[in-house]
């Protein structure tokens, strides 16, 4: 339903719901079928399977563009590609998020293409019923995914769209084990939440970009700057996010390196109320899968 690589799932099914706190998660993914190449090259060959994913279904790849620079490359990827895209954003009412508005125009300036803003007053939407019955379908306990999974719903039931989201991108943590550090490639379960509300409402998409593949997954995982910091990381390092996004520079020279925001930065507060209160009854949907880094890469890779 969403890509050919990766699924998850509760006591061997697949994109089910817990039926109890004990549930065991559980993530899965596929062995690659060729030897990767370039992180350049396999987003563009993601962009090509999700073009043609997008025309069975008659509808248009519509990125969700945020001023993230994970999102930023998908759309980079898809004029590298050469394929039809549209783009579409949140724009929150009292400029609550123009921290990203400011990102998106300048991209917008560089580059040309098909965008739009989805207006949204997202203080009422926060409080409103259907923020409640999105929470309830999702089982989310993030309340700033909320305003994203509004989006998806309204390019997929508005705009004839197929919704993007750059998300999937490879996440590794330093763990201590046995008072030994140990690599870890690292799932969350709260970020499944845009999965499990599309299975609710039957909607298809590319609803994570980076790991769509196991090729585009193993062009950042085996990428010699990740390897480095595997193998000799700093005592203060505990992710590999920076280094993720200097893979991202080696492959787009001219990006803007930044941190990463998830744009409901100015409402911090009430995010926090929400979640203690709206978001309580789904704290079970917070477990953790992992496995070590290179046992992982070591699955995913090509074997002839």
């Amino acid at each position: 339903m969403f890509d050919e690589n990766f699924s998850y799932g509760y006591n061997d099914g697949i994109c089910n719901l817990r039926s109890s706190p004990n549930d065991k998660f559980q993530c899965y993914y596929t062995k690659s079928r060729r030897p990767f190449l370039s992180l350049r090259e396999e987003a563009k060959r993601v962009c090509d399977k999700i073009a043609d994913a997008a025309k069975s279904l008659n509808r248009v790849p519509t990125i969700l563009l945020s001023g993230g620079l994970d999102s930023e490359i998908v759309v980079r990827s898809f004029i590298d590609s050469k394929q039809e895209f549209k783009t579409i954003s949140n724009r929150f009412q009292n400029d609550l998020n123009i921290h990203e508005i400011d990102y998106i125009e300048k991209l917008k300036k560089k580059f040309t293409f098909d965008h739009t803003y989805y207006d949204l007053d997202v203080v009422q939407f926060l409080i409103s019923q259907r923020a409640e019955i999105l929470i309830h379908d999702s089982k989310c306990t993030q309340p700033e995914m909320l305003p994203t999974m509004e989006l998806i719903y309204r390019v997929y039931e508005n705009f004839n769209g197929y919704p993007i989201l750059g998300n999937g991108d490879l996440y590794v943590s330093k763990d201590m084990i046995d008072n030994k550090p140990q690599w870890n490639y690292t799932e969350f379960e709260y970020i499944l939440a845009w999965m499990r509300f599309c299975v609710k409402e039957n909607i298809q998409g590319a609803l994570n970009f980076f790991q769509y593949t196991p090729e585009i997954v193993l062009s950042v995982g085996r990428d010699q700057i990740m390897g480095h910091l595997f193998d000799n990381s700093p005592g203060g390092v505990n992710n590999c996010r920076s280094k993720k996004y200097l893979v991202y520079k080696k492959n787009w020279i001219d990006v803007e390196l930044r941190s990463k925001f998830h744009g409901s930065e100015n409402i911090k507060d009430l995010c926090n109320e929400i979640k203690f209160t709206k978001c309580k009854d789904y704290f079970q949907y917070t477990d953790q899968w992992k496995m070590p880094i290179e046992s992982f890469l070591n699955f995913l890779e090509f074997n002839k």
